[in-house]
């Protein structure tokens, strides 16, 4: 029997601001990378500044990926983003700490 081959974990970059303005869009983003079967990696390193919104987007997309058994993880996270989540306190529900070294076939 051949055995089936591990699907690679899909990637969303964040970069630049990230506010409101840009919330309905990484919504979607997010949404479309949480395909059943595939880990979710979080690449924060060019985001320049995050705000509430964004936050609370990623910790609902955590939360969807745990609900399906699959795991959100970080390529990296950016001073202003663990900034910000530090500040309002959700620093640990983004579990910032948690790396992923990028696929490399996804590597920019």
């Amino acid at each position: 029997m051949a055995r089936r081959k591990a699907r690679q974990p899909r990637v969303v970059r964040l970069e630049g601001v990230c506010n409101i303005q840009q919330a309905a869009e990484l919504r979607l983003r997010l949404l479309d990378a949480l395909q059943p079967g595939q880990d979710l990696i979080i690449d924060g390193s060019a985001v320049e500044e995050v705000d509430t919104s964004i936050v609370q987007l990623l910790i609902a997309a955590r939360a969807a990926a745990r609900s399906q058994g699959r795991a959100l993880r970080w390529q990296a996270a950016s001073p202003g983003l663990r900034r910000c989540a530090e500040t309002i306190g959700l620093a640990a529900e983004l579990d910032l700490d948690a790396q992923h070294p990028m696929p490399e076939e996804q590597a920019p």
